[in-house]
This record gives C-alpha cells, structure tokens and sequence, in this order.
C-alpha cells in the first residue's frame, strides 16, 4: 500500500531506498507484546511494517538501515513507553522521523502505552528522570546538550499530535482500531489515472490498491524513475502494460488478489526487480519465460495461484531467489513435462543444484506425488513447508545444514519420514527469529514407527532450544503424532477443559532458570464440529495458547484422529510476559490451551520441567552424559506412564 498514488521523487541521492508503509519505533520493552500483536495485525492486513533485527540497535549511533527504512517510510507510528525516553537510540529515530516530516510530510500516530500523554508532552516523572540523566551524561560536550534539546523538542512536537492513549484498555481493541486508521490513510481508491497531472519521467512510486474499475495500466514508458507499482486487490485488471517490462528501475510489483489477470507480459527488461508478488491471482495460467532474465529477484509469491499450469525453465536461472512461495497451486508443472493422467505433478526440478541462495520455500498444499531431489541441495535453506501433499517418501534432507522449520502437515500419504540433519551445534542466524521454529508433523495417517518420531522430534525441538533459547521471546517447538512422553518429563497431569496448571514454587526464589519444556498430549475429536474460536481479546490476552496446526480452513482434512503430542520451549523472558503476572505470588498459574481457529482440539494430558543455564551446556572434550541436550539414544525414549 501507500498513502499517495503518486509518491515523486524528493530526493537528489542516486542510491535506491526500499520504501515501506509504516515505520515503527519502540522501546525494546514492548517488541515482543503489545508491538509484536500489532506488527502480526499489520502483517495480517497486508501492510509492510518495517521491522528490525534486534541487534541493529547496537551502538551510539543509528545504523543506516533504520535511517534508510525512516526515510523510505508513509506512515511513522511512535510508541511511547516508559522507558523509551532513556534510550538515547528512540531518541535519535524519533528526531530524523521530525526531520523527514519537515521535507516530506507524512502522518504521525503517537501512542501511549504505559505512560500519561502529558508526561511525555511536558517530560515529566518517567521521561523528566530520562532527561536529566542525558543531560548529565552530556554536561560537558555542547554538541551532544544540543541534541538533547532537540529530543525535548520532537517529542513535545510528537506527542501534541493525535493519537491513542491505551492505558489500562484492552490491547486487542485498540490494535484493531489503529491498524483500521492506517489502512485508511494508506488505501488509494483511484479508478482511472489522471495522466494530465502525471508527470511520468520523475514518477517513482505508483499505488492504485483497491481500484474496483480498473481494467487496464496506460503506456509507462516515460516512467523511466518508477521503483514501485502496488495494484493489491484491482479485481478487475486483465492486462498488464508491456512497458511495465521495460522500467530498468523497478524494483517492487505488487499484483495480489488481481482475480482477472490472465498472463504476466515479457519483463525481462526490469532487471532491478526484487519482488514481484502475484499471491491470489487465479486467472493466472502461465507466466512469461522473461522472468529469467530477473537476476535479481529474490521474492515471488504465487501462493493460490490456482490455475497456474506452469513455470518456464528459466525459473531455474534466478540464482538470487531467496523466497519462493507455490502454496496451493493445484495444476503447477513447472518444466513442460507431460501432464501425469493422475496426478497434477509428476516431477518439479532436476536433481543438479538449483537457487543457491533460497531460505523459504512453500510448496504446501500443490498435490505433490513426488519431492525431488533438487530441494535436498538448497544449501541455504532454513524454512521448508511440504504440508497437504501426496507423496509416500521424501528425500533424504540431512545436507540442509541451515534448515531450522520443516512442516508436513495433512500429508495424507506420508509413510516414513526422511534422515533429517542433526542440529546438534546448529547456530541461528540475526534474521531466524520468526515463528513456527521445529518439527512440525501432523495428520499424516500413514506414518509408521512413530516413536522413534516422537525422538526425533524430541531431540530436534531441544538442538535448537539451545540455538534460540537467548532470542528474546523466542519459542522453539515440534508437533509429532504419539500419545506417550519422552521420559525427561517426570509428572504426567491430565487436563481439564483444555487448561494446563504449573507449580511455580521451584523458580519463585531462584533467578538461575533460563525457562521451561512443555509436552502437551492433544487430539482433533471424531465430531469435528466447528467450535467458537477465541475472541480477539482472548487471542491477544496472556495465559493463552495456540497449538501451531493448520487446518487450512477445513476440519475435514484431518484423518489422522490418533493423538500427537506438542513439545514446546518458552524462556525466562516470554514466561514471565506471558505468565507472571498470572500467578504473582501464587505458586501456581493457568493455562487455556486453544488449537486457534474454532475447531475442537481436546488437550488429554501435559507436563512440563524447568530449565538452568547448565541443563544446555554441552560436554566438553571429555564426552559424559549430558543433562539436557543429551545426543544418547536413550534421552529422547518414550514414558510408559
């Protein structure tokens, strides 16, 4: 989206800045609540919200990333903390946020979320005792008094403005309303485009979202600066001019949800295109062989692409594909093989290396008979998702030394699954911390020895705890079918209505544990009828679970009524979020476990134990038994309790 239809170019600079449609800056305090729900909000909306790594906001100055993310930002949203004042970092965004503004005006949404608006406005309490510190720490160099003026000033500016005060407001109420305020800033409702008022030649951003009577795009030749062109949701648009193909300095296109279009024309000619996203086109039957002349796309999604047919074998020259989703592309052949009578697919790439640099990879729900070997040497790989095919037998992945997300869901005929690398060692890149980090196996009816499974997703969900475990409010976790616990998990309980209950006598006095280990025994009933879901407000409130399964909308896929068993691993920091408020000075607190989407789960029994800093320490030379992240055969056996 963005919040002009014509955004020109202000800037005299040559380098290109990737723009977005909102810029948030938070204090760290707020990344992983009420920031992280409304990042998930935005997401969900299809608004691209810059998000940075946690370790860019290291050091005294600000990282050119943010500079450049500020910069190329529509809609700048300031949360207002109370510790974001003392962070000199929030300080220095808000500021160049100011300055930008001055240049380029843009809307700025303030929200307070734990603080009185007027302590922020006038500095008081929390902010006042933030100031007075800079001020110390910089009494002797008048540079640096000066800046700290300039703060003063922005934030007084800042929060003048309007916004949302939500304290002691229910959270998932507020999110909705500020995510409905910013998709009507962004949403551009134009029909048709007003080519007297255009002046092509310094056009560089381009958005007609949600032009219900747009049929057709006008010559652009003369755009020779357009960077971006956003048509989300024009259901009505057929063609697609072929001039778009020749813009040297497109970078980003953005055709989701065009329900009409038909084909992609020749676009060899944009050889600076990094994304191109044709997610909900289901008109689409081919796409032109050009876009292997792309060779610097690294993201193209043609997820429900539904009557896709094919991919030409120039797909395979796109040496800087790094994210490739296929999802629900029902007819896809992708190298001109003949169409299999039975079967939509009967094989996809070669079995030499392809897409050295591909790190995502969704081919879930393509009616896939056959996996090949190619997707066992995508030696960058770190998320793969194979859910709701038919194939019986994958290839051996155990050379997919990066991968850390393998999802086999609804794979109806899976019989065994393949020798998977160990993650023993395995260490997690800046960019890994994302949701859905494991094993995750559900539904597959078909699958035999599944306890040696239950150890293998044991064993991999307790490998990378120990690769994530420091990620701030990371989880790292596996679905696997089973109705036993590993024996490490010392009490069974059984559940009522779905909740679990924790004795927190252990850690009440004792600041050494880094977290907890649940193992939660849960199964889809025979009477699927749909359930009420939870509410908003229970989805985005603390001591709520969601199990990680999807049923893609359809409770009719599960044929596998078995029980499967949720292993799972919160740390220190995302317990106490989550819980600690919860049980205060009790001993004890609640847990509602939900499988999310409305249909009946019924959680059977759990269990749980805590974890100290030395339970992941690894052996040192001298190999002995190790307590938690034990490699032996015997760590990962199954309880007979």
């Amino acid at each position: 989206m963005a919040s002009n239809a014509i955004n020109q170019c202000t800037s005299s600079s040559s380098h290109l800045i990737r723009t977005y449609d909102v810029f948030v800056s938070f204090r760290g305090e707020t990344r992983n609540n009420f920031t992280g729900f409304l990042f998930q909000a935005l997401e969900k909306r299809g608004i691209d919200a810059y998000k940075d790594d946690k370790d860019i906001r290291k050091g005294a100055s600000i990282a050119p990333e943010l500079l450049q993310a500020i910069e190329g930002s529509r809609v700048f949203i300031v949360i207002f903390s109370k510790d974001y004042a003392s962070s000199t970092w929030c300080l220095r965004e808000l500021a160049h946020v100011c300055k930008c503004i001055q240049t380029s005006p843009r809307p700025v949404l303030p929200i307070f979320y734990d603080v009185d608006p007027s302590d922020v406005r006038k500095q008081g309490k929390h902010y006042e005792e933030a100031f007075v510190r800079h001020e110390e720490r910089f009494r002797e160099d008048k540079e640096m008094i000066e800046e700290v003026k300039r703060w003063r000033e922005v934030m007084t500016q800042v929060a003048n403005l309007s916004g949302w005060d939500i304290q002691n407001k229910q959270q998932y109420a507020q999110i909705e309303e500020i995510v409905q305020e910013i998709t009507k800033i962004l949403g551009s409702k134009f029909s048709t485009i007003p080519n007297d008022n255009l002046h092509l030649h310094n056009l560089k951003s381009l958005d007609l979202s949600f032009s219900k009577n747009l049929i057709e795009l006008p010559d652009f030749g003369d755009a020779l600066n357009l960077e971006e062109l956003y048509l989300q949701g024009c259901k009505q648009l057929k063609q697609i001019h072929p001039s778009i193909g020749h813009l040297k300095k497109l970078l980003y296109v953005y055709l989701v949800g065009c329900q009409s279009l038909t084909n992609i024309p020749h676009i060899g000619g944009a050889i600076n295109l990094r994304d191109l996203y044709l997610q909900g086109c289901v008109k689409l039957r081919f796409v032109d062989p050009s876009i292997g002349l792309l060779t610097k796309l690294s993201h193209l999604n043609l997820k429900n692409c539904q009557n896709l047919e094919g991919l030409p074998k120039s797909i395979l020259g796109l040496y800087s594909l790094e994210y490739l989703n296929l999802s629900c592309c029902l007819k896809l052949q992708l190298l001109d093989e003949p169409r299999d009578e039975t079967h939509s697919v009967s094989c996809l790439w070669p079995s030499f290396a392809i897409f050295p640099r591909m790190v995502k990879l969704d081919l879930s729900c393509c009616n896939l008979v056959q996996i090949p070997e190619a997707v066992a040497n995508l030696c960058c790989l770190e998320r793969l998702d194979l859910s709701g095919n038919s194939f019986a037998t994958l290839p051996s992945l155990k050379d997919l030394s990066k991968l850390y997300c393998l999802k086999l869901q609804h794979c109806k005929n899976l019989t065994c699954l393949p020798e998977l690398p160990s993650r023993v060692g395995f260490e997690s890149s800046n960019d890994c911390v994302e949701s859905n980090v494991g094993l995750y196996i559900f539904n597959c009816p078909k699958l035999v020895e599944r306890e040696s499974h239950m150890n293998i997703g044991f064993s991999w969900m307790l490998q990378l705890t120990q690769a994530f475990h420091k990620d701030g409010y990371s989880t790292t976790e596996s679905i696997i079918p089973g109705s036993k616990m590993p024996e490490r998990f010392n009490n069974l309980e059984e559940s009522t209505d779905n909740y679990i209950s924790i004795d927190t006598s252990p850690i009440m006095n004792d600041n050494k544990w880094i977290g907890i280990v649940f193992c939660v025994i849960f199964k889809v009933p025979y009477k699927r009828d749909l359930a009420i879901g939870p509410s908003l407000e229970e989805r985005y409130s603390r001591g709520f679970l969601e199990i990680p399964v999807n049923f893609y909308g359809n409770p009719e896929l599960v044929l596998d009524k078995s029980d499967h068993v949720w292993l799972f691993f919160f740390n220190q920091k995302r317990f106490m979020y989550e819980w600690g408020q919860s049980y205060g000075g009790s001993s004890k607190c609640n847990i509602k476990i939900h499988d999310g989407l409305g249909f009946n789960v019924q959680v059977k029994n759990y269990g749980y134990f805590w974890v100290y800093e030395q339970d992941l320490q690894l052996s040192n030379p001298v190999p002995r038994k190790r307590k938690f992240l034990a490699i032996e055969q015997n760590e990962g056996r199954i309880s007979a309790k």
